[in-house]
């Protein structure tokens, strides 16, 4: 998986689905004053984003102070505990680590430094646990899964900085499976009792669907199906199995982990666990703009691939998300393709389609499917505007071989 391609995607999100990090009570937070108001009211500036509080001390506007965070919700209230230094200097990490008390080590800096460039909160409780974390892992994907916790307004807690990590996972989804299932095959082998959740994850595994367990009028139906059988909708807790969480991939997880006793393929399990919780921490509300996301892997012909779909659009009174004006981004790894990305955009029942992929002469083998494309929206009462072929910025000045349109055969997919 394009780990940087998909952080892209996540990143478009239009400013109505962006999800603001809140201020907790207690925190010791970095800020500027840029406007001060009347009744001890001023406009403040913490990581990048500028809030209207009270302040529990004379300040002066331009300057930078520590505050700590004393009531929350719509009336905001921070108390000054200390000045900084003048809007003039730059912030730097290490006076950030002398007034703060910090340790002064390496993650600790490199945690200040991006904390500084990528305008993100700077709360001492904060840095100190997440430069723990970054002991654990790989500095860059450490750093990036701190920003998504920032950015998502996600809880700052180790499940969740473990749930990211895993997400950035350069193992495709579909490999990380099948060489749990081998894992699973192993420790069960030598079981006396062949029954459980060790067994019945096996099993799950072992006959994951392919497409052609659908007819292409049940592709909606089969992405549904998928959904369900992956149990976003599971909480990470310790329950009895059901007929039904018995066919759900994370309830099935969570019940075999406390069976297991290798740590190794315990460890494979908890792995596959933690990306599972970031699909469900990247799906959410706000207000009544509704975010999906979803991956999973699918058999197309005798090719495994991730399928990742990103689906924005707005709530209707019923729950269900309204198909006349939405977004959806679909990623994946085709056999002749190779990395696409499909981008459909949904206004008035008007269809956009952009392809980002770097095959030449695609938009040529496009074109002659364009019509059957455009009939088939028009069953569902949909019009096709336009479709297109847009190249990757990655991959633009690379050398392809030239596919002849007239020889194609590269259509892994029809809609």
């Amino acid at each position: 998986m394009n780990v940087q391609l998909l952080q892209t995607l996540l990143e478009q999100l239009p400013p109505s689905l962006k999800k603001e990090w809140s201020l907790r009570n207690g925190q010791t937070v970095y800020g500027k004053v840029e406007k001060l108001f009347p009744n001890d009211m001023a406009l403040v500036q913490i990581g990048g984003r500028s809030l209207v509080a009270e302040l529990k001390a004379p300040v002066t506007s331009g300057e930078h102070y520590w505050f700590q965070v004393v009531a929350t919700g719509e009336n905001i209230q921070l108390k000054m505990i200390e000045r900084s230094f003048n809007a003039n200097q730059p912030l730097d990490e290490t006076k950030l680590i002398e007034q703060l008390r910090l340790p002064n080590s390496k993650h600790v800096r490199e945690l200040l430094k991006f904390l500084i460039k990528e305008s993100l909160p700077i709360v001492k409780e904060d840095v100190l646990k997440a430069a723990e974390w970054l002991k654990t892992a790989d500095l860059k994907t450490g750093l990036q899964a701190i920003r998504w916790m920032y950015t998502n307004n996600l809880p700052f807690t180790d499940d969740v900085f473990q749930a990211m990590i895993a997400f950035q996972s350069e193992k495709p989804f579909h490999e990380q499976l099948n060489q749990l299932q081998s894992s699973l095959a192993k420790a069960i082998a030598n079981m006396p009792e062949k029954e459980g959740a060790l067994f019945q994850l096996h099993s799950f595994l072992r006959d994951w669907p392919s497409v052609s367990d659908f007819s292409p009028s049940e592709l909606a139906k089969m992405f549904k199906k998928m959904i369900q059988w992956l149990g976003l909708q599971h909480e990470a807790k310790s329950e009895p199995l059901t007929d039904e969480t018995k066919e759900q991939l994370k309830s099935l997880l969570i019940k075999a982990l406390q069976e297991c006793p290798e740590q190794e393929t315990k460890k494979e399990m908890a792995n596959v666990l933690h990306r599972l919780t970031a699909q469900q921490l990247f799906s959410h509300d706000q207000g009544p703009i509704q975010q999906i996301f979803t991956q999973f892997p699918l058999l197309l012909g005798k090719h495994w691939t991730d399928v990742t779909i990103q689906w924005r659009g707005k709530k209707e009174k019923n729950g269900k998300l309204d198909t006349d004006y939405c977004r959806i981004l679909f990623y994946l790894t085709l056999e002749t393709l190779k990395e696409t990305v499909i981008d459909v955009q949904i206004q008035q029942r008007i269809v956009q389609i952009s392809i980002v992929n770097d095959t030449p002469n695609l938009q040529q083998a496009i074109s002659s499917f364009q019509p059957l494309l455009k009939k088939n929206l028009a069953d569902h009462r949909y019009t096709l505007s336009s479709i297109k072929v847009i190249p990757t910025a990655k991959k633009q000045n690379e050398r392809l071989a030239p596919i002849e349109p007239s020889s194609y055969k590269g259509v892994d997919y029809r809609v």
